[in-house]
């Protein structure tokens, strides 16, 4: 650990990240960690007590013997107030935990961050993550709504949880996607690397482990396993819409998102989407997407720049 982050911490002038890998650095070795920081606080004390020294009237230099008995004993103390702040960090980290933070990501966006302990999250337009400020010491819990891929840090002690509407995805260090809308009761995740624990909340004891490229998904209330061959469905990570057989209005919800635009459907069936695989780029624009879709789907559509709606015929 940096002296200069521990001298900003008893400071009081570190981050709450800087502050939670503080506490972790404490907790790999109470002890020995917790000494090293009495030690800075000790030099700390001591230069606040050399500049004020230099205003005061010089005195006799105490003998030797007296100095190291007395600095034995400021030790001895500093080890005791550590001990209670220690713990009293450890209270207040906890207390922390319970603090929820919440991302809600914009159409026509997506964005990527880090949580406090190092694990990275990609969340899709429309997606809404709630996760702790600070993690607690035994679990890492985060909850989803929308489309998400997850590359979590390994902690063998502190497994890291998903939650959805529907599930609950248990892993301690691996990278997977997650898809979920629960007015639509959709679900789907696959698994990219790692091995992970899946459990239906409404039939917990529907408990399925994934090993790389297995996708379970929710079908009439039940998971279903199945394999992929490719992960196409991360390629919004990328500013692409992948393109695949699938429901139009489901197409549409995506375009939707994807672009800040609105749809309004005003065809009665729907038009069929049959495409193997295909992709279209977000940056060229939804009039570009509707005309790319239009060669392989029958349907016409109006542009409204004015109130930004398009209508589907």
């Amino acid at each position: 650990m940096k002296e200069e982050l521990l001298y900003r911490y008893l400071s009081g002038e570190t981050t709450e990240a800087e502050n939670a890998e503080i506490l972790a650095w404490l907790d790999s070795d109470p002890e020995a960690h917790l000494h090293e920081l009495n030690r800075i606080r000790y030099i700390c004390q001591a230069a606040d007590e050399a500049l004020l020294a230099v205003a005061r009237p010089k005195r006799r230099r105490a003998p030797l013997l007296r100095l190291v008995r007395y600095a034995s004993g400021v030790a001895a103390s500093l080890l005791l107030l550590g001990g209670v702040w220690y713990f009293a960090s450890r209270t207040t980290a906890d207390s922390i935990s319970d603090r929820m933070a919440v991302v809600e990501v914009p159409d026509g966006q997506y964005i990527r961050l880090t949580l406090e302990d190092g694990t990275a999250v990609w969340l899709n337009a429309g997606t809404r993550l709630e996760y702790p400020v600070v993690f607690n010491r035994s679990k890492r819990q985060v909850k989803i709504s929308g489309e998400a891929i997850f590359d979590v840090t390994h902690e063998a002690d502190r497994p890291f949880v998903v939650k959805t509407f529907v599930s609950e995805i248990e892993v301690l260090g691996t990278r997977f996607s997650v898809h979920t809308d629960e007015e639509r009761n959709l679900f789907s995740t696959t698994l990219m690397q790692g091995r992970v624990k899946v459990v239906n909340l409404n039939d917990p004891s529907q408990t399925m482990l994934m090993e790389p490229n297995d996708m379970v998904s929710l079908v009439d209330g039940r998971f279903c396993k199945s394999r992929v061959q490719n992960f196409a469905e991360t390629s919004w990570t990328e500013g692409l819409i992948h393109l695949e057989s699938m429901p139009f209005d489901e197409l549409m919800e995506r375009f939707e998102r994807a672009f800040a635009v609105h749809i309004v459907l005003e065809c009665d069936p729907l038009p069929v989407v049959d495409i193997i695989s295909g992709e279209i780029r977000v940056s060229d624009g939804i009039d570009n997407a509707l005309s790319v879709l239009q060669q392989i789907v029958d349907f016409t559509y109006e542009h409204d720049y004015t109130h930004n709606t398009i209508y589907i015929r």
